[in-house]
């Protein structure tokens, strides 16, 4: 938090980033570190900080959210698809389709397997 542009300025920054870089250790020095703890002391004092870091933890949780529907979406997307494929290929056996229902089974066993793997 204290290497960002509210304490430094953007070519401060690059120099900085420069040294991360090249694997030099960054330090503060004894006038911006005093001046960053004071500042996280008066933060802490009037809650600040605390709420700021609840807003991360929460953000965090959201995305985590957005992943697992996402996941669920493609899960069901993949049973859907593997329910068509099973469907088309019982049809096209009837059908006296042989070659084709094969390859709608095979696809349909893929597509079971991919919704496995996403624990569908």
């Amino acid at each position: 938090m204290a290497l960002s542009d509210h304490y430094f300025s953007l070519e401060q920054l690059n120099e900085i980033g420069n040294k991360i870089k090249n694997g030099e250790n960054v330090k503060l020095n004894d006038a911006d570190k005093q001046r960053f703890i004071s500042e996280m002391k008066d933060a802490r004092k009037n809650n600040d900080l605390v709420k700021a870091l609840e807003g991360i933890r929460q953000s965090k949780s959201q995305t985590k959210e957005s992943k697992g529907f996402l996941k669920n979406l493609i899960a069901l997307l993949v049973l859907i698809a593997m329910g068509v494929s099973f469907i088309s290929a019982v049809v096209a056996l009837f059908n006296g389709e042989i070659m084709g229902s094969i390859g709608l089974f095979v696809l349909s066993a893929i597509l079971n397997g991919i919704a496995k793997g996403l624990n569908a």
